[in-house]
């Protein structure tokens, strides 16, 4: 962290960081791990590493498996508002775009 703000930094900070990072490096080491022995391998891999650290740092898109779980959290009002935001995300990604022809029924 010091050798990236002028700022001056706390050593709770320091600490706080420091532990955060080492759970995260436990995290990604216990994913790779898994994913290693899945494919009856002894080596980790980088595309263990690539998919663990897609999985724990959410930089991939949800799965709909992943998602269900956390939908059902959703209290009945949440979920209705959750539902009419997806139907209208829909929608919008289904009308026609501007400029691009759209296919002809055949008679």
């Amino acid at each position: 962290m010091k050798t990236v703000t002028a700022l001056k930094i706390s050593e709770d900070v320091l600490t706080d960081f420091i532990a955060a990072l080492d759970e995260l490096a436990v995290k990604v080491t216990k994913n790779c791990d898994a994913r290693a022995q899945a494919d009856g391998r002894k080596t980790i891999l980088a595309p263990d590493l690539e998919k663990a650290l897609q999985e724990i740092l959410r930089t991939g898109a949800l799965t709909v498996d992943e998602l269900l779980p956390k939908v059902e959290m959703l209290t009945v009002v949440e979920l209705s508002r959750f539902s009419k935001e997806i139907k209208k995300m829909a929608d919008d990604l289904l009308k026609p775009k501007a400029g691009r022809k759209t296919a002809k029924k055949k008679r």
